[in-house]
């Protein structure tokens, strides 16, 4: 069941999984997750009964009909208040608005003409007529005499406090909850300090008129717009309009009823919301999660009449005797329903009915103390899983795993909310635990084919190694072993190879290859002793060419206890390769911690005294050359000078090698990475040319590509020359003649035209691992050069876009005008033969395969 495998990567992935999660905790779409479970478990709730204290007369389609049009005037409302008044309601709750006048105009106008001189009849009969037109008074009147109507006022819900919320209606000051903040010897600030943070924040308050406000008994908020979950599947009992609490329409009808109308009603920061010193089931921001009663076949599960039924006394008084009865609009055009978790959207009035039921039966989920605490917990339970289990797992069993752990966390959080009423979510840690099983799954099946891959390509490389070997070519051989995978057999190969090296004197590489070996077996044979002696000797090695010299010579010589040798203020760490023109060193300066590479070149034992002035002043050309240049795709150099008889140049260290390892058949990059690093160096030439400076050798091997950031750096301007200087030598013939322009090879004075051409033949050689002009001798591909033109790269190649030959052949024109003037240029036309790479696959079926596939097949077929 359980395999070996590196969590390097694996745990890294499930952390990363779970922390992104954990952050984004808050965000939309986890929490319309954790909404969407909720919401899913309110559903599946088992039916309950709802309290048979609540009521619901509407209005009605059947309502209007009778009554008329929308408005009505207060008469019928004043009626229907008292025959409810009459029947022993204990609680009117109106979710009907009340915040228009009626008849304003017309009292308004009776009451002028009244204030003018009228005889004493005419004034009896005005003050009748006004008495009776003055609706808005005579249900005052009626709330007021009642003593126990409600009504609810519609708000706006707000995500955040606004700069300057609007001020708080006159009428609604009565009905603010003042102990919850002022408290005797309590200061603003203090209850600033402790108010809670995302406590349902409420602005533009639609209050009712004032003679109807203060003639009822309470006051509160109703529905407000937008809900803070989308489905009203909460209800917040307290909401904040600047500094003052007020209730909400569903807790003032269940503080008024018979429960709780003579019982003490308190609301505290600490306690909650207390009824008879009981407190409400809530959370912190005093909201409320009520269940919800089931609707079957569209009728509400409350005992529900048409406002017309009680209004022409069809219904018996009894059905409201000691009743919360609640009135309110069904009809979409005079309230717009609300969404809920059940059923379709409801009128208000029902979601208020609900919330009132809900409060008065305790039929509330809780949101336990430690709801938080555990989300996290899950969370550090599926962070070790994803980390420490599922990595050793196969993919059956982690698969089955991860489902019983899924269904561990579904049942949790449903059974939580359908039996014990307790809100636990835990859509994070799954959405967790799912989303890292898929992620780590897919690795380990991309993992598992690159796994068969790599065998077939380690052993290749195995047997290619030893035949480089065989042939005394240890640097290759090197190379091939180190991407083949870890063996035995390998290390053994490895071994060897370390003793070759050994054999020929390179004592820097032989460590290389022993601490390669180290990596994979630290104790292998006796790499540890053989590290140390060759570490020992090989700081008694001359820094310019590798060989041993004796202490009297002008090598630097370090014995046993000695610091590493330093040249010029650089210190050297180890051996990085041979150059152009000698050997090149990786170090450091310690002033700044820079990491440089070194090139060095002992000159007077590379050459004879009669040249080497000349050779000394064109090794500090090149330097001063190039240290002119300031691009990002030319290597940058930082320092030049002479020591112990040594040159040397410190440059920028890169990162990865250079474009001759990818001209092999087995290695070519895909053509649109090749035209990148292409574009790329046409803008550094053109930059240089720019400079007036021509590089005169560019080739594969001068360029090196760190491919993990996609960008090749021009190297090794090594017989750089200035175009308007006078030390330009004419007729000397410098650089690789493979890639050397017609006017080169003939020794004429060569511009930024002949980098270009060069750069022509180094696109070829990327794209076909071939050259395009090839000779039995140098003369004969000089000759080639100057007069033949190119192998037909589609020949080779036959899949590459046509524009890309026109590019190649546009390059390697003989006569300089003919070619591109600019590096710039170049790169425009390999941008524009980019878009072509789309249509490839549907010109030549050989796209499909691998370039080294194409090209070997295109060779046997030849």
């Amino acid at each position: 069941m359980l395999k070996k495998l590196s969590l390097k990567s694996d745990w890294i992935i499930g952390f990363a999984v779970v922390i992104v999660l954990i952050v984004l905790g808050g965000s939309n779409t986890i929490r319309d997750l954790e909404w969407g479970a909720y919401n899913t478990a309110v559903w599946i709730t088992p039916d309950r009964r709802p309290n048979p204290q609540v009521v619901v007369v509407t209005v009605d389609d059947a309502s209007i009909k009778m009554l008329g049009r929308w408005p009505w005037t207060r008469d019928e409302l004043t009626t229907i208040t008292r025959k409810l008044d009459n029947a022993g309601a204990t609680v009117i709750g109106y979710t009907l608005p009340f915040d228009e006048p009626q008849n304003q105009l017309a009292l308004s106008a009776l009451s002028n003409y009244r204030d003018n001189e009228v005889d004493k009849d005419t004034l009896r009969l005005l003050n009748l007529v006004l008495l009776q037109l003055n609706t808005d008074r005579t249900l005052a009147h009626t709330f007021n005499r009642t003593g126990n109507v409600l009504l609810s006022v519609p708000y706006t819900a707000l995500t955040s406090r606004p700069a300057r919320p609007s001020k708080l209606p006159t009428i609604m000051q009565p009905h603010v909850i003042e102990e919850l903040l002022y408290q005797k010897g309590q200061h603003n600030w203090f209850a600033e300090f402790f108010r809670p943070s995302r406590t349902i924040k409420v602005d533009d308050i639609i209050a009712p008129v004032g003679v109807i406000g203060q003639a009822v008994r309470g006051i509160g908020l109703g529905v407000g717009q937008p809900s803070l979950d989308g489905l009203n599947a909460t209800r917040p009992l307290i909401g904040l309009h600047g500094d003052h609490y007020l209730p909400s329409f569903a807790l003032q009808a269940t503080r008024w009823s018979n429960e709780y109308r003579q019982k003490k009603f308190a609301v505290t920061f600490k306690d909650g919301i207390l009824l008879d010193g009981k407190a409400l089931i809530t959370d912190k921001q005093f909201r409320a999660y009520p269940m919800f009663y089931k609707w079957k076949n569209d009728q509400p599960p409350f005992p529900t009449y048409s406002f017309a039924d009680v209004f022409t006394d069809r219904v018996p008084p009894d059905a409201f005797q000691g009743k919360i009865v609640l009135i309110g609009a069904t009809i979409a055009r005079l309230e717009a329903p609300v969404k809920t978790p059940i059923a379709s959207p409801m009128a208000p009035v029902f979601l208020e009915a609900n919330t009132i039921s809900a409060l008065l039966n305790g039929d509330l989920y809780s949101v336990p103390s430690w709801a938080t605490p555990g989300r996290y917990l899950a969370f550090v339970i599926v962070c070790l899983y994803l980390m420490l289990i599922l990595p050793r797992l196969s993919l059956s069993t982690g698969l089955a795993i991860s489902s019983l752990l899924l269904v561990v966390l579904l049942n949790v959080h449903f059974i939580e909310m359908t039996i014990y009423a307790t809100w636990f979510p835990l859509m994070g840690p799954i959405v967790a635990l799912i989303g890292g099983h898929l992620l780590l799954t897919a690795k380990h099946l991309v993992e598992a084919r690159v796994v068969r891959y790599r065998q077939e390509l380690s052993n290749s490389n195995k047997l290619l190694g030893q035949s480089y070997q065989l042939q005394a070519q240890l640097d290759l051989a090197f190379e091939k072993y180190r991407i083949c995978d870890p063996s035995d057999e390998l290390f053994g190969l490895l071994y060897n190879l370390g003793l070759d090296y050994e054999r020929k004197r390179q004592f820097n590489k032989a460590i290389n290859v022993y601490k390669h070996i180290q990596e994979y077996q630290a104790k292998y044979r006796d790499i540890e002793e053989r590290i140390k002696t060759n570490l020992n000797t090989s700081n008694t090695v001359v820094l310019g060419t590798g060989g041993q010299r004796n202490a009297t010579n002008h090598s630097l010589v370090a014995g046993e206890g000695v610091q590493k040798p330093m040249l010029g203020r650089y210190q050297i760490e180890s051996e990085l390769g041979r150059g152009a023109m000698g050997m090149v060193y990786l170090g450091t300066d310690p002033k700044i911690g820079r990491t440089v590479a070194i090139k060095t070149m002992a000159l007077s034992d590379e050459f004879d005294a009669a040249h080497l002035e000349d050779v000394k002043q064109r090794f500090f050309r090149e330097a001063k050359t190039a240290g002119r240049l300031n691009h990002p795709n030319i290597v940058t150099i930082y320092d030049i000078g002479e020591e112990h008889d040594l040159a040397y140049i410190a440059m920028d260290f890169l990162q990865g090698k250079d474009m001759a390892n990818f001209t092999k058949r087995t290695e070519l990059l895909p053509i649109p990475e090749v035209i990148n690093v292409i574009i790329q160096v046409a803008n550094a030439l053109d930059y240089a040319h720019k400079q007036k400076i021509v590089h005169r050798d560019i080739k594969p091997a001068n360029i090196i590509y760190d491919r993990r950031a996609k960008k090749p750096s021009v190297t090794d301007f090594g017989i750089a020359h200035l175009t308007d200087t006078s030390r330009t030598k004419t007729g000397t013939i410098l650089g690789t003649p493979s890639f050397m322009s017609p006017e080169q090879l003939s020794g004429k004075k060569v511009d930024g035209r002949s980098d270009l051409f060069a750069l022509g033949v180094t696109l070829y050689q990327l794209l076909t691992a071939s050259l395009p002009f090839t000779g039995d001798s140098i003369s004969a591909l000089m000759y080639c050069i100057t007069n033949d033109p190119p192998r037909d790269i589609l020949k080779l190649r036959p899949g590459l876009p046509i524009c890309l030959k026109q590019v190649i052949e546009k390059s390697l024109a003989k006569a300089p005008e003919d070619r591109f003037q600019t590096g710039q240029e170049i790169a425009v036309a390999l941008r524009k033969c980019m878009q072509s790479l789309s249509t490839l696959p549907n010109r030549n079926k050989d796209m499909g395969e691998a370039p080294h596939e194409t090209l070997q097949r295109r060779s046997n077929d030849s």
